[in-house]
């Protein structure tokens, strides 16, 4: 861990002096979707001996529960639980005061646990800040900003969900990585709806004579340009709590967003009702696309 910590505050060092008065770095991932594969916890003597102590007090305050064993606080969840806090412990510890330097916000990323996915260390990364271990997490690693989640699903309404579960007063939602593809370009949308720190698409430098990348390069750039001139009065309008954001989705033709006295209804076309043709020319879609 000492090592660790000598790097990382090398690193904070060498970007101050290197990027200090450029900032082209405006954010630092002090850890890539931490976690153990293959195991859900230490079962070595050293792991054992720990497990048998009592959970801090701060994690039985954090998760509101009354102090205990792993087992008595976090019943069939407690060898996930021992994982998660070890590991945002030792995350915690590589953020010395001499890396702090150089103070740009720190983030770590999240392995998600998507939905049919219930064996922590088989499934998913045992010890990452998935949902289940949120409140744990945030307790663990004051000195970090903020959780990213990385979102590799193609399924819009968990995409949509995991958003909204990130979105929260300790935590700005911050989708860290979601796949190269045109499906994923409407969830920026939703991150600005929720006030979110950011969206960065993984994979923007792939193969350019894919004809899916293409097309995938093409839907987000297309938002990052239309948004791009105006990011400074929507970053006041969500810091003032004045923004709201509505995307597309399946079978949901309008939305209604309410502002104060004021309605906004958004329609995306009329929507097609079993075979029949569509009702406006070009609309191929029953959702109204």
């Amino acid at each position: 861990m000492q090592a660790d910590a000598r790097a990382f505050t090398a690193w904070m060092q060498h970007l101050r002096k290197v990027d200090g008065d450029r900032h082209t770095v405006i954010l630092v991932q002090v850890e890539n979707e931490p976690g153990a594969v293959g195991t859900v916890r230490d079962h070595g003597p050293a792991g054992e001996a720990a497990f048998a102590q009592p959970v801090p007090a701060e994690i039985a305050r954090a998760v509101g529960k009354p102090q205990g064993s792993w087992k008595q606080v976090f019943g069939a969840e407690a060898a996930e639980a021992f994982n998660a806090h070890a590991t945002a412990a030792y995350i915690e510890q590589m953020w010395p005061p001499p890396a702090r330097v150089y103070p740009l916000p720190l983030y770590v990323n999240t392995w998600l646990r998507y939905k049919g996915k219930r064996y922590p260390g088989m499934d998913y990364p045992s010890g990452g800040a998935t949902v289940n271990m949120f409140a744990l997490w945030r307790s663990a690693t004051p000195s970090i900003d903020f959780i990213g989640t990385d979102i590799d699903t193609n399924d819009y309404n968990e995409d949509i969900k995991v958003i909204g579960q990130y979105a929260r007063p300790d935590n700005p939602a911050w989708v860290s990585e979601t796949g190269f593809d045109a499906a994923t370009a409407p969830s920026l949308f939703h991150v600005l709806g929720q006030r979110g720190a950011g969206f960065s698409v993984f994979g923007m430098d792939g193969n350019p004579d894919s004809e899916a990348n293409r097309a995938a390069g093409a839907a987000h750039a297309a938002n990052f340009k239309l948004l791009g001139p105006m990011q400074r009065i929507l970053a006041q309008a969500a810091f003032d709590g004045r923004l709201q954001a509505v995307a597309e989705q399946s079978g949901a033709p309008q939305r209604t967003l309410r502002f104060g006295e004021w309605e906004a209804k958004v329609s995306f076309g009329a929507p097609m009702w079993g075979d029949a043709p569509p009702i406006l020319p070009g609309n191929d879609d029953h959702a109204g696309r």
